[in-house]
């Protein structure tokens, strides 16, 4: 007789292809006719737009930009200026798993910007690029199920919990809010630096949306009608869903926000007012932790039993650890006054040190900043910041980090103080593999009983659990504990008695 068991299907997303980003990008900028002669470079910055995402056979291409500035100090040692620059970026990336289909998850930021000048007209702009791209498929899993009817089988089932993504959705939503100086506040001549930072702050579930709070953090830097630089900055913030094709409860999610537009513009030309214009990309990803269960072995007491398996392979997250490191790094430089700071990631690594897991982040600190003298300067501080945790190294280990809140820089000693807040997040990642049961074949006919004897007495050997000795001495797990007093978990030792079936 041949047995078919029941299946149940679990739905998720097979990861398809993953890849790191890291890209240099290059773009040269005039000094438009109003602006006088570059004497040096004092701070350059930028923020990454992403515009567009396409799959094609074999292919993704992500598509975007660096909307990149530099103030300078002008030859004649006038007041500082600032320019403009858009350098465009163009990333594709090929694997023969990738289809039209394929969703996909991009994150890319600065690592590191700078500008020199070629001459006192003209200067070069350098961005270094990292973050990450995963390509997502639908995808789906078989398992058995225990019989529901009486059938002559002894069946041994395990329950793995596996968490993994099981649906990817976006969604691109537009944000304009007027902000205005307050009182107190110097007005602004000429803006120098736009820049928005995105935070989120909330995410949950709620049936088939995924809603979302943050603020987008506005850092500006300009220069008053008094030619002098100041800085300004104010939160906005926002409340948005994303729609899921499914309704879900208690699976978690997991929002990563991207610009894809960003402009600012003065309405009221008194340089009180700006209108902030943005385009947010917000990519959610449904996590779920599924119970499967999995039939490892099966026998029968008096049948001959042929037993059919299938090997299923299934990745999941072991563990998410979040970790945050307080940062104070030295600059030693003499200054009295720090105007701005600007603070870029890059990607970080993880090595193993006598056991443990050491997360290490390269950052660059981007400072403009008055010496002694009450000259404007600008100088870059390298940073390396470092956290340890307890991890399994066997497993694959996915850091990310960001910034929480703004960076600062204070006068400090002999120099100043770099000072920020990174979060770390480490995602433990497995591939496991497990065999299991889809049936088997089950003889028609009784085997012949009469010559087992009624109980065995012996130890359980090393290597050997009460399923193994009942399969290998006809009897069963529950009779072996019930004929020798032990309760369900409880630790075997010495001699049992093993009833045999007939």
């Amino acid at each position: 007789m041949e047995l078919i068991f029941e299946t149940k299907n679990a739905d998720y997303l097979r990861e398809v292809f993953s890849s790191v980003i890291a890209q240099e990008e290059s773009g040269e900028s005039i000094v438009p006719d109003s602006h006088p002669d570059v004497g040096q470079i004092l701070q350059t910055f930028g923020t990454v737009v992403l515009r567009g995402k396409e799959c094609r056979s074999g292919s993704i291409h992500l598509s975007g930009g660096v909307q990149a500035g530099v103030v300078y100090e002008p030859e004649d040692h006038s007041a500082p200026r600032s320019l403009q620059a858009y350098l465009p970026f163009s990333v594709r990336l090929e694997h023969p798993a990738i289809t039209e289909s394929t969703e996909v998850h991009a994150v890319c930021h600065i690592r590191h910007i700078d500008a020199k000048v070629i001459h006192s007209r003209k200067i070069l702009v350098r961005v270094s690029l990292c973050g990450g791209v995963t390509g997502y498929e639908p995808a789906q899993q078989t398992f058995s199920l225990s019989p529901t009817e009486p059938v002559d089988l002894q069946l041994r089932s395990a329950v793995y919990p596996i968490v993994r993504p099981v649906e990817f959705a976006q969604r691109q939503f537009p944000m304009a809010e007027e902000i205005e100086l307050p009182e107190g506040q110097a007005p602004m001549k000429e803006l120098c630096r736009s820049q928005v930072d995105l935070e989120l702050t909330e995410s949950r579930l709620l049936g088939s949306k995924a809603i979302f709070k943050g603020n987008a953090l506005v850092r500006l830097l300009y220069l008053t009608e008094d030619e002098e630089l100041a800085t300004w900055s104010c939160q906005l913030p926002f409340s948005q869903y994303v729609e899921l094709q499914r309704e879900y409860e208690d699976q978690e999610v997991q929002v990563d926000l991207a610009l894809a537009e960003l402009h600012m513009e003065d309405t009221s030309g008194q340089g009180r007012r700006l209108l902030a214009d943005l385009q947010i990309l917000a990519q959610c990803t449904v996590v779920g932790q599924e119970q499967l269960e999995v039939l490892e072995d099966g026998y029968s007491l008096h049948h001959s039993f042929t037993p059919n398996w299938q090997q299923v392979e299934a990745a999941g997250r072991l563990d998410r650890q979040t970790m945050q490191e307080t940062v104070r790094t030295p600059v030693e430089v003499p200054v009295k006054s720090v105007i701005d700071t600007q603070v870029c990631l890059g990607d970080p690594t993880v090595t193993w040190e006598d056991g443990q897991m050491v997360v290490t982040l390269p950052a660059v600190a981007n400072i403009l900043y008055c010496d002694p003298e009450e000259e404007i300067r600008g100088t870059t501080a390298r940073m390396e910041i470092r956290c340890q945790t307890a991890g399994a190294e066997q497993c694959q280990c996915h850091p990310m980090a960001r910034l929480v809140g703004e960076a600062f820089a204070v006068p400090a000693g002999e120099g100043m103080e770099v000072r920020c807040t990174v979060e770390f997040t480490v995602d433990t990642v497995a591939r496991q593999t497990y065999q299991t049961l889809l049936g088997g074949q089950l003889s028609d006919e009784r085997l012949n009983t009469a010559d087992r004897p009624s109980v065995i007495l012996r130890t359980m050997g090393t290597g050997e659990s009460l399923w193994s000795l009942a399969k290998a001495c006809c009897s069963t797990p529950e009779a072996i504990r019930e004929a020798n007093g032990l309760a369900e978990g409880e630790a075997v030792q010495g001699m049992l008695l093993i009833p045999v079936m007939k």
